[in-house]
Formats: structure tokens, sequence, C-alpha cells
């Protein structure tokens, strides 16, 4: 009977809002986990943020895998605590997961979850120089800087922008000099410099470790070309 079919439906509409409401649940738990398990990593609780940190991996993997951007995300921070802990395989493993599902990420997806490329990358950067792996290191960290570094110049940077840039260009520079590239090296290091003067104050940390390092790389190329014109006149 038409009665029956309208009652048919009425229940299959509360069967999927039901489900719905439990999808919503469980992505709003993994987005919990992972906020927790970022929180414990800065604050140096490593047991707790690699349990909350793993439950949110398995969760969306479980439950959750048509959520690409929430999967990417939690693989990402999962990764990072591997590095922390010493394990860069495992880490880059993950942080691997991460990039290969970018691209199958929609951007509204990836900035409702806040998920960035950039930073992806400057993590798998840092994993493959933990494993000697230089020339694969300074290739993801470039790209991390050339995304930044649209952003900033673009306009439309953050301030979180303008640190993460002079971070991925203060590691080019570190990527660059194990990987003998001097003159390269300090050009990246000025560049992180400027990026430092113009966004970050006076006594920013991260602007003073900048600042440091290239009074010394420049010190250093002094002495060497002192160095060498003496001994040319020899």
């Amino acid at each position: 009977s038409w009665a029956g079919f309208g009652e048919g439906e009425g229940r299959r509409e509360s069967e999927q809002s039901e489900g719905s409401e439990f999808l919503q649940a469980m992505e709003d738990y993994v987005r919990e986990y992972n906020r927790l398990g970022r929180v414990a990593l800065q604050g140096g609780d490593v047991r707790q943020a690699e349990e909350v940190l793993k439950q949110a991996v398995d969760l969306v993997e479980k439950d959750l895998s048509h959520n690409t951007a929430l999967l990417i995300l939690s693989l990402n921070n999962y990764g990072c605590l591997h590095k922390r802990v010493g394990r860069p395989q495992q880490s880059l493993e993950l942080l691997s997961r991460a990039l290969s599902l970018l691209p199958a990420a929609s951007q509204s997806d990836c900035d409702r979850e806040g998920v960035d490329l950039a930073d992806v990358l400057l993590n798998t950067s840092a994993a493959l120089s933990a494993l000697g792996r230089h020339g694969e290191a300074l290739s993801h960290v470039e790209r991390a800087a050339q995304q930044l570094a649209g952003r900033v110049v673009g306009g439309g940077a953050e301030g979180r922008d303008a640190r993460l840039l002079a971070v991925a260009l203060y590691n080019t520079f570190a990527e660059q000099q194990k990987l003998g590239l001097a003159p390269e090296s300090v050009s990246s290091l000025g560049r992180a410099v400027a990026v430092c003067e113009a966004w970050l104050p006076a006594k920013d940390p991260l602007r003073e470790t900048v600042t440091a390092a290239y009074s010394r790389v420049k010190g250093e190329n002094q002495q060497q070309q002192q160095q060498q014109q003496q001994q040319q006149k020899q």
C-alpha cells in the first residue's frame, strides 16, 4: 500500500540520518585525537601522543577512509611523531602515503581539516634527511619553499606561512650544505634572513637562529676567501 511504502521510506531516511550522524561523530573523534596528539607532542608527552595519534589513524582507516583529507591529516601527524622519537623509516612510510593521497583530496576538504601540502613536504624532507637521503630531502623542501613563497609574495599569507617559509629556506640551506652546494646554501640562508626580518619580531627565536647562522656562514666564507688570497700570493 502507499501507506506502507511511506513508512518504509521514513525508516530508510531515519537510518540514513543515523548513519550520517554516526560518521560525523567518528570524524569529530578523529579530529580531537589529532588535536590531543599535537598538544601532547608539543608538551613532550610522547607516550600520550603516540596513543591518541595511533587511534586516529586506526579509526580513520577502518571507518572513514572516504575522508581522504582527514586520513592525510592523521598520517602526517603520526609521521611527525615517529620522526620525533627516532623512527625515520616509519615516519617516511606514513608521510609518503600522505603525499600520495593529496591529489585525491579537494582543496576545500584540505582547508577544512587543516591539511597543508607545504607542511607535509617539510615533514617528509625531515624524515629523508634523517635517513641520509639529502638529495631527495632537498627536492621536497624546495617544493615546500616554492609553494610557501608563492603564498607570501601573493599577499594572502598569514604569519604562519611566513614562519614556515623561513623554516623551509633554512632547511634548504642545511640540505645544500650537506650536499656541498656552498654558494646555493648561502643564497638560501640569505633569503631566510630576509623573510625573518620582514615578518618575525626581532627577538623571535627562529629569527635569532637564522640570523646567527647567516653571520657564522658569512664569517667562514670571508676566512676561506682570505686564505685563498694568501695562497695565491705565495
